[in-house]
C-alpha cells in the first residue's frame, strides 16, 4: 500500500479525473469524425495506428518522388532530440536532410529514402566529469551503464554521415508483404512513448513479414508484423561491446473485434541475443516458444536459461469518434515467469506500463486536441527480495536494449519515470500548440546511492515546449522550441561526498530549436 502511495502522483490523479469526466460527460458532436482527422498528430503522422511504419503509408501505384525534407536543429547545452529516428540531436547545430524514390506496384514495393545527417556534436558535461561517482557510487554507476548502451554522446567528435533511412524491397501478396526493410517502426497504441518499439532509435536492418490491411476473420480482423534482424553499437563505443552485433527478434499482433472496430487488443513480444551466442541458444527464432519458463525445455546444463533476453507486452487502444476521445494503454514485463504461481503473486514484477488519453473539441474554425501520458519504468519494490533487471538492461546482452546508443523503446530510458501532456489547435493550414514532459532519469542508479548515503536527488528534466506548423500548398514549414531544464543532472544533488562535503549541484538548462521544411513534388504521392 505504501508503494502504491508513493507513485500516485498530482498528475496521475488529474489525469484520472479528467478521463472519468470526458467519459462521463463527453461533448455533443454533430456527426461521427473518421480516426485518421481526429488522431494526428503536429506533424501529421497517423497516431491511431498500433502498428506504424512509412512502408504503412498508401502510396500511387506507380514510380512516386518522395517528399524532401530537410531540417536545422541546435541544443544550447547538451543533446535532447527524442522519438527523431536517424536524426541524432547532439550539442550545437545538427542538419538533415532526406528524400528519394517509391515503386508501387500490385507485386512489388521499393522505396529508397537515404537521409544525410551533419551534427557539430560539440562536447558537454559527461556524468563522470569531475570525480561526481567515487568508490560504491562509481561502482554502481558502471554496474548499470555496463549493461546498456546509451551514452548522452553518441560519437567524440563531429561527423556527416549517410544512412539508409526509411526505406526496403518488399514483395506483395494480397493483404501480406515481406522482404528486406531499414524502416522506422512502432509498434503499441503510445502516442509519446512505446514501451517495446518506437521511432526514438534509428531503424536498424530487418527482415520482415507484415500484413498491408485487416485480415478479416469473421470474429476480429487481424493484423500483425515479424521483424528479425541486427542491432548496432553506438558509433563511439570503444569497448569489447563494439566488437559483436545483437540479434533482433519481435513480434507485433493486434486484434480488432466485429462488434466494435475502434478497439484494439494487442500482444507484443521480443528477443535480443548476442550475435556470438546464437549457436548455444535454443533456437534463431524464439519467438513462439512457451511464456512461462518452467515449461522451456532443460538445456545441457540442466537449467531453462537461455543468454537472449526477453520482453513482452499486452496492449488495448479504444477510440470513441463521436465523443473524439481515445484511451490507450501497455503493460510489459521484462523476461519470463518461472510459472502460474509466479505470475500470480507477484506480476509485478520486472514491469512497466504507459497509458494515455487523447480528447478533441471541434468547433466551427478548428480543433482543439489534448493528450496526457504517463509512462513508468522503475522496477518495483519486488527487487528487495528477488534479482531483477532494469528495464531494458540485461547482464547477458550488455549493450541492452538499444540500436545506435538509442533507446528502441521509450524515450524515457531504463530504470525512469515520467508524464507528457500537449494542447494542440488546428485551423486551417496552421497547427500550434505547448508540450509539457517531466522524467525522472534512471531512478534505479538513484534508489542505489540513496540506500548507502543521504540525502540523494534523482534528476528531474522538465520540458516546456511552442510547436507551430504552417501547410501551404506542397510546402510545410515546422518550428519547434524547447526549454529542457534539468535539476541534479547526473544525481549528485545536495548528496555529500565520502569526507563529508557538500558536493556542487548541476542544473543545466537547455534551449532546443527544431526548424523543418518539406517539399512534397505533384507526382501522385499521399498519406
Amino acid at each position: 500500500l505504501k508503494s502504491l502511495m508513493h507513485h500516485v502522483t498530482i498528475s496521475r490523479i488529474l489525469f484520472l479525473i479528467c478521463g472519468g469526466y470526458l467519459l462521463l460527460f463527453p461533448p455533443r458532436v454533430g456527426a461521427q469524425i473518421a480516426d485518421n482527422i481526429i488522431l494526428n498528430d503536429a506533424r501529421g503522422a497517423r497516431t491511431d495506428l498500433v502498428i506504424r511504419g512509412e512502408s504503412f503509408w498508401v502510396s500511387a501505384p506507380g514510380l512516386s518522388v518522395l517528399p524532401m525534407q530537410t531540417g536545422l536543429y541546435h541544443n544550447s547545452k547538451f543533446s535532447w532530440g527524442p522519438n527523431l529516428g536517424s536524426v541524432w540531436l547532439g550539442n550545437g547545430y545538427t542538419q538533415s536532410l532526406s528524400g528519394g524514390i517509391r515503386f508501387n506496384s500490385r507485386f512489388l514495393d521499393v522505396q529508397m529514402r537515404p537521409i544525410l545527417l551533419t551534427s557539430e556534436n560539440r562536447y558537454f558535461t559527461q556524468p563522470l566529469d569531475g570525480d561526481r561517482y567515487t568508490g560504491q557510487d562509481l561502482e554502481k554507476y558502471e554496474w548499470v551503464s555496463g549493461n546498456i548502451d546509451a551514452p548522452g554522446m553518441i560519437d567524440d567528435h563531429a561527423f556527416s554521415r549517410l544512412m539508409p533511412g526509411d526505406s526496403w524491397v518488399k514483395l506483395k501478396l494480397w493483404k501480406l508483404a515481406g522482404g528486406i526493410s531499414t524502416e522506422n517502426l512502432w509498434w503499441g497504441p503510445g502516442k509519446r512513448s512505446s514501451l517495446l518499439m518506437s521511432n526514438n532509435a534509428p531503424g536498424f536492418w530487418h527482415i520482415t513479414g507484415h500484413t498491408t490491411s485487416p485480415i478479416d476473420l469473421y470474429a476480429f480482423d487481424i493484423e500483425s508484423q515479424v521483424a528479425v534482424g541486427l542491432l548496432e553499437p553506438s558509433w563511439g563505443l570503444d569497448d569489447h561491446r563494439a566488437d559483436y552485433r545483437v540479434v533482433f527478434n519481435g513480434i507485433v499482433v493486434s486484434l480488432r473485434p466485429r462488434f466494435d472496430k475502434n478497439l484494439r487488443i494487442g500482444l507484443i513480444r521480443t528477443f535480443i541475443l548476442n550475435e556470438n551466442d546464437i549457436m548455444s541458444n535454443r533456437g534463431y527464432f524464439p519467438l513462439f516458444q512457451p511464456f512461462l519458463k518452467g515449461n522451456l525445455q532443460l538445456r545441457d546444463d540442466g537449467t531453462p536459461n537461455d543468454p537472449d533476453d526477453q520482453r513482452a507486452s499486452v496492449f488495448v487502444s479504444w477510440a470513441f469518434p463521436r465523443a473524439n476521445f481515445h484511451i490507450y494503454g501497455e503493460y510489459a514485463r521484462d523476461d519470463h515467469n518461472v510459472d502460474l504461481k509466479d505470475l500470480y503473486l507477484q506480476p509485478n514484477h520486472n514491469r512497466a506500463f504507459m497509458f494515455g488519453a487523447q480528447k478533441r473539441w471541434i468547433d466551427t474554425r478548428g480543433i482543439w486536441s489534448l493528450t496526457t501520458e504517463v509512462t513508468q519504468l522503475e522496477s518495483t519494490n519486488t527487487k528487495v527480495v528477488r534479482w531483477f533487471e532494469t528495464f531494458y538492461t540485461h547482464t547477458r546482452v550488455e549493450r541492452g536494449y538499444t540500436n545506435r546508443g538509442q533507446h528502441l523503446g521509450s524515450h524515457f530510458g531504463h530504470g525512469s519515470n515520467g508524464w507528457y501532456s500537449s494542447l494542440y489547435r488546428n485551423e486551417g493550414p496552421w497547427t500550434v500548440g505547448a508540450v509539457f514532459e517531466r522524467v525522472a532519469r534512471n531512478k534505479e542508479l538513484y534508489q542505489w546511492i540513496k540506500d548507502t548515503r543521504k540525502p540523494a536527488q534523482p534528476e528531474i528534466e522538465r520540458t516546456l515546449g511552442l510547436v507551430g506548423w504552417y501547410r501551404a500548398g506542397r510546402v510545410d514549414i515546422g518550428l519547434e522550441v524547447y526549454r529542457v531544464a534539468v535539476q541534479d543532472r547526473y544525481i549528485v544533488g545536495i548528496r555529500p561526498d565520502f569526507e563529508g562535503a557538500q558536493r556542487e549541484s548541476y542544473d543545466p538548462v537547455n534551449f532546443n530549436v527544431q526548424l523543418v521544411v518539406t517539399y512534397r513534388p505533384g507526382t501522385g504521392w499521399r498519406r
